[in-house]
């Protein structure tokens, strides 16, 4: 089994207050308001919203100063300077509701690190942490879960991660899944001062961040009350009467797993195959220290969401991170733009195939339906089949264009809207999506539903035209 320095001094810290997801949109979205960091500040903010009862009636400061660094931790902004919070993309989304939210958190979960500027974790781990969770929740040898029990014994003590011991680590995981309650249990009492530091791993990891990461719909929690043999594992909190256990939730007396939301996993994978675990990550100490490929990256996903910043959603910070992200040195033409819009033999076939196959409303609602059938006649993917979708932008008489892709395997139809300025979201969350107000996304069961998406959209353009 793989060999681990297991302490209360080497380990995993994450930071907790607050394990209510409802409660950390609030403080976010407090925090953003009023931009400034100031303790009292949103001490007073948050109080004048019935959003903190402290144990007195003046409230706690130093709890307000845990709670911002606990937003910090989980990635949901930065402090800029001495006083200035800057949210970060999926605080912005979470607060304009634009976005599917756990799909951000997805994204922050998997930029977690260490070292952190917000976490007290020593500085010889340098793991990316939240990308090799990820993994493991992807990984079929292990059939794509961890048990709580499990997650306390190997993870908080990994202080670097490469193919050679990720592949020990998933051996070991199998190997300890052979184990009895009793033989796991004598491995815990085996490490020193055993019982502070599990409960210390179970206090972090079961009671805040799958907690929280749970109530972001990006984590679903399983019982398994044959899962050793019903047997939780306690262990004494501190000095006072308190134990904590490997208990599933509240409710439930016995242990389980943790899994991935089945609707993330496809995007998970994309994640884990375009940027590796084994990474070594650089300091967070300044917010500015990443690669010139991660400029790119970054970039290029900017030019999407903005519309390449013809959205009219695009904020003067939105051009004062691309000025950032193009001072890395980067070449527009050749290491963005060219890769981005570069065209194929089949990419014109694609193009062929809407330019001849779409329909337009009475109002001016473009659209093209591309069935599995279509798909596998173009060899084409369900997330490539929504890409000619701006095809439609610029042409006069057409206010909103979509894209309708059947996705057999989740047994739906994507729906993509775009318009040139009416707001497309709230249309779109009738139909089990949102998004930005000119690029929203949406989902319908079968075609049957096109007929009345198509006629809201209609009825959209018809009332502004009034």
């Amino acid at each position: 089994m793989i060999q681990l320095e297991r302490s209360m001094e080497k380990k995993w810290i994450f930071q907790k207050n607050i394990s209510s997801s409802k409660l950390i949109e609030v403080y976010v979205k407090v925090i953003n308001e009023t931009k400034d960091v100031d303790k009292e500040i949103i001490k007073s903010k948050l109080k004048k919203d019935n959003a903190y009862k402290g144990r007195s009636n003046q409230g706690s400061l130093s709890t307000m100063g845990v709670r911002f660094s606990q937003m910090c931790f989980y990635m949901f902004g930065y402090k800029s300077g001495n006083s200035v919070f800057v949210p970060s993309q999926t605080t912005i989304n979470m607060i304009n509701k634009t976005s599917v939210v756990n799909k951000n958190m997805l994204v922050n979960l998997f930029a977690l690190q260490y070292p952190h500027p917000y976490s007290k974790t020593p500085n010889d781990f340098v793991i990316y942490a939240g990308r090799l969770i990820i993994k493991l929740l992807t990984e079929e040898r292990i059939n794509q879960k961890l048990y709580i029990d499990e997650m306390i014994w190997f993870l908080p003590f990994i202080k670097t991660i490469n193919e050679k011991s990720y592949n020990e680590l998933i051996e070991s995981i199998l190997e300890y899944r052979e184990l009895n309650y009793f033989e796991k249990m004598k491995l815990f009492s085996s490490v020193d001062n055993y019982v502070e530091v599990f409960a210390n791993c179970l206090h972090e990891i079961n009671y805040y961040f799958i907690t929280i990461f749970k109530g972001f719909d990006v984590l679903e929690t399983i019982s398994d009350a044959k899962h050793n043999d019903g047997k939780l594992f306690k262990f004494k909190h501190g000095k006072t009467e308190t134990y904590r256990t490997d208990r599933i939730c509240k409710n439930i007396n016995n242990s389980g797993y943790i899994k991935l939301n089945d609707s993330l996993i496809e995007a998970a994978e994309l994640l884990i195959n375009n940027f590796s675990p084994f990474d070594k990550p650089t300091t967070m100490a300044d917010k500015y220290v990443f690669s010139k490929e991660a400029a790119r990256y970054l970039y290029s996903g900017i030019v999407g969401d903005s519309g390449r910043f013809l959205y009219n959603s695009t904020t003067p910070h939105t051009f004062e991170i691309a000025g950032l992200l193009v001072s890395k040195g980067l070449l527009l033409s050749q290491e963005v733009y060219q890769p981005m819009y570069q065209k194929n033999i089949q990419d014109l076939r694609v193009t062929a195939y809407v330019l001849t196959h779409f329909e337009v409303s009475p109002h001016g609602v473009a659209y093209y339906v591309l069935s599995e059938e279509i798909q596998k006649e173009l060899q084409i993917t369900v997330e490539r089949g929504k890409e000619n979708i701006n095809q439609f932008a610029n042409i006069d008489g057409i206010e909103i264009w979509c894209s309708i892709t059947q996705d057999t395997k989740r047994n739906r139809w994507k729906v993509s809207i775009r318009s040139k300025a009416l707001a497309v979201n709230e249309v779109a969350s009738h139909f089990k999506g949102g998004g930005h107000d000119q690029a929203s996304g949406a989902e319908i069961p079968t075609l049957d539903e096109l007929p009345k998406l198509i006629q809201e959209l209609d009825d959209l353009i018809v009332s502004h035209s009034k």
